[in-house]
Formats: structure tokens, C-alpha cells, sequence
């Protein structure tokens, strides 16, 4: 017959320390003490065994869904694998690689931040990209958004969404250009000019020039002094329905050479 601390030895075994408890035969007071803190504790390692294996496991097939460019299922596993093993750097690196293949960048940063505090040495490298990438993102948005309130006539309204772009990626032209048309729209000249003058490479500011003169010209033989023609910028793209092609006759903000 089974001692009753051999008994909690080969539960533990088979169930864990929680279901060793449950199985347990009484025996003397003074044996169970020891033996239960000794199966606790041999549980407690058993356990972490298969947490280990289960989120390496997690990992190898989320490396092979990211080779196969599956990156949702990809990043499915790597966040299993994160789960079962919270400290793994590696885990959470692949994590956020997987989540800025599929352009989340939100949770991209959290997971690379993650890496880069654990110590991953390309962490902060990819943080930063993530940063600037995410930036963009939300500055093409705001362009966006301008364009439609733009395209409604609501220029105090698209001029904030084209104010938030330009400080976004100061360095774009085409935001500061849009900023501007929406000041000239709203007769605010000063900040017009400010916005097309030292953000446009001097040729395109010489033909956009050249462009506002004539239309301006135009619009003075036409008898309509008090609002120049709208001005045609040389890399003009359709604007709302209904505008000839190269030409902004509905007011809309040109379009990037890429078509947005």
C-alpha cells in the first residue's frame, strides 16, 4: 500500500499541485507539511517545462507563417508565444515586426517598445521607423480630410486638417501648398503666401506664380476683381468631378503626382 506522501508524489506527477491536493489519503499530521511544499514546488517547475515548450512551438509556426508572408497568422502565434513566456525578448520583437508588416502601427510600437526595454538591440531602431511611419500615416489622413472639407467649401475647416498635416511632415510640400489654398480661399493673404513661398521648390513657385498673374488677369477683364480666377498649379491633377483635367476648377487642393 501506497504511503500517503508517495501518493501526493505520483499525483503531483500526473495532475499538478492543484489536483494533488484533491487525491491526497490522510496520513500524519506532521508528514504532510514538507510534502505538500515539495510537491508545490516540483509542480511549479514541471509546469513552467511546458509553458516553455508550447511558446517556442508558438514561435517556430509563427516563423514559418511570416515566411510565407502570412502575417496575421503569424502574428497570432507570436502573441501566443508572448502569453506563455511575458519576459521573452525575441517574442515580442516578432510581434511587432508581424504587426508593422500588416501596417498596425499602434500596436507595433507597444510590442517594439516592449523588445527595446528587455534589451532586443534592433527595438529602438524599428520604434523610431514605426514612429515616423505612423506620423505619415496620420498626416496623409488629416491631407485627406482637408480635401473633402475643401471640396464642401468648408475652408476654416479643411485649413486645420491641412495645418495638422504640414505639422505632421513639415517637410511636404503639397501640405503646405493645400495650407495655402485654403488660406487664399478665406482671403487670409498673408499666411497664403507665407504657406506657398518657402515650401515649394522655386520652379514650381515660379509657375504657380506665373499661373495666379494670368488667372488674375483674367478674372479682372471679367469684371470680378475681388476674387482672382482660381489659380491652376503646373502638376495639377483632376479635383472634384466635374474639373477638366489639369486644371482645379471646383477649388479641390491639387493631387500628389502619385494620384492622392
Amino acid at each position: 500500500m501506497l504511503s500517503g506522501d508517495r501518493l501526493i508524489a505520483l499525483s503531483c506527477h500526473y495532475h499538478g499541485p492543484s489536483r494533488a491536493l484533491l487525491t491526497f489519503s490522510p496520513g500524519p499530521a506532521s508528514s504532510r507539511g514538507p510534502s505538500l511544499a515539495l510537491c508545490a514546488a516540483s509542480g511549479t517547475a514541471m509546469a513552467e517545462e511546458p509553458r516553455n515548450q508550447r511558446a517556442e512551438e508558438a514561435f517556430d509556426v509563427g516563423s514559418r507563417q511570416y515566411l510565407v508572408q502570412n502575417y496575421a497568422a503569424a502574428e497570432a502565434s507570436f502573441a501566443l508565444a508572448v502569453r506563455l513566456q511575458p519576459n521573452d525578448v525575441k517574442y515580442h520583437y516578432c510581434l511587432g515586426d508581424a504587426r508593422m508588416m500588416q501596417k498596425k502601427l499602434e500596436t507595433a510600437e507597444l510590442a517594439f517598445a516592449v523588445a527595446a526595454k528587455l534589451g532586443h538591440p534592433d527595438a529602438g531602431i524599428h520604434l523610431k521607423v514605426v514612429c515616423k511611419d505612423r506620423e505619415r500615416r496620420r498626416a496623409e489622413e488629416a491631407y485627406q480630410a482637408g480635401r473633402r472639407w475643401y471640396c464642401s467649401k468648408s475652408y476654416a475647416l479643411a485649413e486645420a486638417s491641412f495645418a495638422e498635416a504640414a505639422r505632421l511632415q513639415p517637410s511636404d510640400r503639397w501640405y503646405h501648398y493645400a495650407l495655402g489654398r485654403a488660406r487664399y480661399e478665406q482671403k487670409k493673404w498673408a499666411a497664403a503666401e507665407a504657406s506657398f513661398d518657402p515650401k515649394m521648390l522655386q520652379k514650381k513657385l515660379e509657375a504657380a506664380v506665373s499661373a495666379f498673374t494670368e488667372a488674375e488677369r483674367a478674372a479682372a477683364e471679367e469684371g470680378h476683381r475681388g476674387r482672382p480666377a482660381m489659380l491652376r498649379h503646373p502638376a495639377a491633377g483632376p479635383g472634384c468631378p466635374g474639373a477638366a483635367p489639369g486644371e482645379d476648377l471646383a477649388g479641390v487642393p491639387v493631387r500628389r503626382p502619385d494620384g492622392h
